[in-house]
């Protein structure tokens, strides 16, 4: 069978490898003719007998864009081709009664094994009742099957088939080497923030072993002669053993890489920090959310600002950059705590400041509370849209997005921020970190749709 795995177009400055089609493509690849088909680069689909699509790539599974817009214009027109036609993601995952009319089959949750099942099935023209984790149509009826259980041995799945990507087209200015490629390490995230949306890898944290994660990273380096790798877990540090011993296997096999990865500050200390930076590891991305205690706390963040201070400080001594990531517009947010976030980055002297205005995602708490108040209105990804920065605050969604104008400015522009970047000998982090920030203020976008 001729399958095609395409992924859709979205307007972000960095476009990231669909490593989430890279793992269909390696389990299905064998009885079949497969292509990944990445609609950011590509604007023609070759035929096949099924399109298999998803909404986003992995690495927005937990901050789904909603450029509602152009998914509808694309899945509408891939419906059309003379082909099954396949979806996954999550936005198909949190309300698949959307999708219906686009799709022959939904896939629901975790997809590997799914598609495999699937595909599978179709090949030998078996009957469909029994792979849990789909909805598909019998003639006018669409037939919803049992949930699947999250993968419990992510070793049992094989690392993905880059060799189906055009591995040159993925580039990103922040890394240390423009091409890179994304690693997951593990999955699912056990803490209970009322804003994140866990609806494809879920609570359940799983991690592959170090030893199966050493294997794939010896792959990237020596069939792919690849050096900048991205960790792409939520939580990449929440087991401090196996971290130890990643990068241990990394040393031991003299890989020479550049890597980085995000995780919490909770989950760090100066064991792992010192070990992480002598393999490699050169930025860590941490959900910082707000400089206000009181914020964090209604957010079940579940984090003291004081721990957070601690462990940036244990980062820095170990010539590690860090990634701060905030968001303003959360519920009972005032101009006195956006301005306590603001103090709390400067304070951090973070590289790189990331600002998001609050969104409320469907199937977080934060999102039901708000559609059982009447807030929202109907459950739709274009809710979460209309309703960013609106649960519980003073604030309209125009004056959050122009204060996150003037926060990116009186952040990076501020003498502090330069002249510390330049006596550190950062170049990079002024030439490559803040001016795309600071051009994309004049991008009339938000989380992919044009405003």
């Amino acid at each position: 069978m001729k399958i095609n795995l395409i992924v859709l177009p979205f307007e972000e400055n960095v476009k990231s490898p669909p490593i989430c089609l890279g793992y269909i493509g390696a389990l299905i690849e064998q009885e079949n003719e497969v292509k990944i088909i990445d609609l950011n680069f590509e604007d023609k689909i070759p035929d096949s007998n099924l399109n298999i699509v998803t909404t986003t790539t992995v690495d927005y599974y937990n901050c789904p864009l909603l450029n509602m817009n152009v998914i509808d214009k694309w899945l509408d027109k891939i419906s059309k081709l003379h082909a099954k036609t396949a979806i996954l993601g999550p936005h198909v995952t949190t309300i698949p009664e959307y999708f219906v009319k686009y799709a022959d089959f939904l896939v629901i949750g975790e997809p590997e094994i799914t598609v495999k099942e699937l595909v599978s099935a179709l090949n030998r023209k078996k009957s469909l009742n029994s792979i849990r984790g789909i909805y598909y149509k019998k003639g006018k009826k669409v037939i919803k099957n049992k949930p699947r259980e999250p993968i419990k041995n992510l070793d049992d799945l094989p690392f993905p088939e880059r060799s189906l990507m055009n591995i040159k087209q993925y580039v990103n200015p922040v890394l240390k080497q423009s091409q890179y490629t994304m690693i997951i390490s593990s999955r699912g995230c056990p803490y209970r923030c009322t804003y994140c949306y866990m609806g494809v890898y879920g609570h359940f944290w799983r991690a592959r072993s170090a030893e199966n994660v050493v294997k794939e990273l010896i792959e990237i380096r020596r069939k792919y002669n690849i050096k900048e790798i991205v960790f792409r877990d939520d939580m990449f540090s929440f087991d401090k053993k196996r971290v130890i011993e990643i990068c241990e296997g990394i040393l031991k096999n003299k890989l020479d890489i550049s890597w980085s990865c995000q995780t919490r500050a909770d989950n760090l200390n100066e064991e792992i920090i010192k070990k992480m930076r002598d393999s490699g590891c050169y930025n860590i991305s941490l959900g910082i959310e707000s400089g206000s205690q009181k914020i964090l706390d209604n957010l079940r963040k579940g984090i003291s600002l004081e721990q957070i201070k601690k462990v940036i400080a244990l980062c820095k001594k170990y010539g590690i950059r860090i990634r701060g990531y905030f968001i303003i517009g959360c519920p009972h947010e005032t101009i006195k705590t956006i301005e306590e976030t603001f103090k709390f980055a400067k304070e951090l002297d973070l590289d790189y400041f990331m600002l998001s205005i609050m969104t409320p995602y469907p199937d977080t708490p934060l999102y039901e509370e708000a559609l059982n108040k009447k807030i929202i209105k109907e459950r739709s990804w274009d809710e979460a849209l209309r309703c960013a920065g609106q649960i519980n605050t003073e604030f309209t969604f125009d004056q959050l997005l122009e204060l996150k104008r003037k926060l990116y400015f009186r952040y990076y522009l501020r003498p502090g921020y330069i002249i510390n970047r330049v006596m550190q000998g950062k170049f990079d982090v002024l030439f490559h970190g803040f001016f795309p920030f600071i051009r994309q203020f004049f991008k009339k976008k938000f989380r992919g749709k044009e405003l």
